[in-house]
């Protein structure tokens, strides 16, 4: 959604928008902020010839039964600073808690 259109939604200046969008790729339109979260693991350019083999390649890596990592594909590229760690927190309070409580 392009950032007037967000202002209009969440009733935000669009001013204090456009300066969010500019630290945070969460609220930055396009293709490259969401790259930066993880939320897109690669761009391709239609015109280098080569996206039947990355396609064909990213559905066998799904296939393998690969762990989510958008979590840390974000941290890495700066795009999602707080997803991994929250993430890893979450996960290891949940494998320290009592299989009982896990039930309940």
């Amino acid at each position: 959604m392009d950032l007037p259109s967000i202002a209009r939604v969440t009733k935000l200046p669009l001013e204090v928008l456009t300066e969010k969008a500019k630290e945070t790729p969460v609220f930055a339109p396009g293709v490259e902020p969401l790259a930066a979260t993880g939320a897109v693991t690669e761009i391709w350019k239609l015109s280098d010839g080569e996206s039947a083999k990355r396609l064909a390649a990213l559905l066998s890596d799904e296939q393998t039964g690969r762990a989510d990592g958008r979590d840390q594909l974000g941290a890495t590229r700066g795009g999602r600073k707080m997803a991994a760690d929250v993430a890893n927190r979450v996960a290891a309070a949940f494998l320290n808690t009592n299989v009982l409580e896990k039930a309940e």
